[in-house]
């Protein structure tokens, strides 16, 4: 598998790991990996309710990974679920 390769689940590794250690995201972005074009809500639009990756981080807790998510990144804070939510 490769790093923009999508799972059964439509979920990139990238998106996988925004529930994990900020560690892992740094490691790829220190070995020139886009974290920016593998973070977005196209990457998980089968199994998670068209979450972005701040929803994944939020839900597993980790206030790392939200943090970079949405100051280094990007990823839009009032992003909505399909179900309407934050």
């Amino acid at each position: 598998m490769f790093l923009y390769d999508k799972n059964e689940f439509g979920l990139t590794p990238i998106f996988r790991a925004c529930g994990g250690g900020i560690d892992i995201i740094h490691y790829l972005r220190y070995k020139g990996i886009d974290i920016k074009n593998m973070v977005h809500t196209e990457h998980n639009n089968v199994n998670y309710a068209l979450w972005n990756p701040l929803h994944y981080a939020a839900e597993r807790g980790n206030i790392s990974i939200f943090k970079y998510l949405y100051k280094d990144v990007g990823v839009d804070i009032n992003a909505r679920t399909i179900f309407n939510s934050t």
